[in-house]
């Protein structure tokens, strides 16, 4: 059997899986609170005494983890952990285990995702050959590329989370001078994410949201903002997440022209399914090919929306076969 996951800065997902070419098949799946938990080994220790599995039954075991790796260790960006493949493997005497960045894992489903498993937002015009961009949205940002060699798609993680918010309007100029005077710099998940949201969405009211609950938690707020902006219920929130939407489209567009993603650009993390309505507007592909002169390009390009909430832990149980 294979165990695969995806650590996320709110969810942690875990399965196990039948050793199958090409996409291993679930076995079990449990999601875990990531925060309620002192370690990732924490959360796996639960997971094999909830589902009863014997740690000599498992063959090998991949994680992925919402950071970046570097010799089999990572430093977490939205969750205080440091955490080391050998200190998985020592789970309850685990054996094989790898950690990669959690959008590589997802970048390893991507070549097996059903149809049913996402949504075209652009049908481009994909060729059979041809690179792959990946960005995820959820507690933070990620991006991840897939390259194509010699007909085999192998994922290459990034931090492109992490590099500078591509500012266009003059309202997003506002916003980023806003988060300069806090932060002194302002990378994309400062905004484009979910802990963005909540930044964005401060800029926008002057403070908190009329009508959040009184006592509500910070962590309350984006899940706020997107239920209000999906219903019309609060104009400030429907601004607060228009600019987050602009903004994934922005960088969705630069990432395709940095790997010329000939083949697709792929949508996944957790707000993306939420607001699959608010990305077919028109104005998403619009920000998506603003960029003379390579719009024509980009017009060519494929854009899906990975709409199923384990994929990263499929990609994990991919990559688990090819240690």
């Amino acid at each position: 059997m294979i165990l695969a996951g995806d650590l996320g800065g709110t969810t942690t997902r875990l399965g196990l899986f039948d050793d199958g070419a090409p996409r291993p098949a679930p076995l079990v799946t449990r999601e875990y609170a990531t925060l309620d938990h002192i370690s990732l080994a924490a959360i796996v220790t639960r997971f094999l005494r909830d589902t009863g599995c014997a740690a000599d039954a498992v063959a090998a075991t991949c994680i992925g983890v919402a950071g970046a790796v570097v010799d089999d260790e990572a430093v977490l960006t939205n969750v205080p952990w440091r955490i080391t493949a050998r200190e998985l493997a020592g789970v309850a005497h685990l054996g094989h285990a790898t950690i990669i960045n959690d959008v590589e894992a997802l970048g390893w489903a991507v070549p097996v995702l059903t149809a049913d498993e996402r949504v075209t937002l652009h049908e481009g015009a994909s060729a059979g050959r041809g690179n792959i961009a990946i960005l995820t949205m959820g507690t933070g940002f990620g991006a991840a590329l897939l390259h194509d060699i010699d007909g085999r798609l192998v994922p290459s993680p990034s931090e492109t989370g992490h590099s500078d918010y591509p500012a266009r309007t003059d309202r997003e100029i506002e916003l980023l001078m806003y988060l300069r005077a806090k932060h002194g710099r302002v990378d994309i998940e400062r905004v484009v994410s979910g802990i963005g949201l909540g930044q964005v969405s401060t800029f926008i009211h002057g403070g908190r949201c009329r009508t959040l609950p009184p006592g509500a938690p910070e962590a309350a707020v984006p899940a706020h903002v997107v239920a209000q902006a999906l219903s019309e219920g609060c104009p400030e929130c429907v601004e607060a997440l228009d600019i987050v939407v602009d903004g994934l489209a922005a960088v969705a567009g630069n990432l395709a022209l940095i790997n010329v993603a000939t083949r697709g650009v792929y949508i996944g993390g957790g707000i993306p399914p939420r607001i699959v309505d608010r990305l077919r507007r028109p104005e998403f592909l619009r920000v998506f090919r603003d960029k003379p002169p390579m719009a024509s390009v980009l017009d060519d390009v494929p854009v899906h929306v990975i709409m199923n909430p384990h994929a990263g832990v499929v990609g994990a149980a991919v990559r688990a076969r090819h240690p």
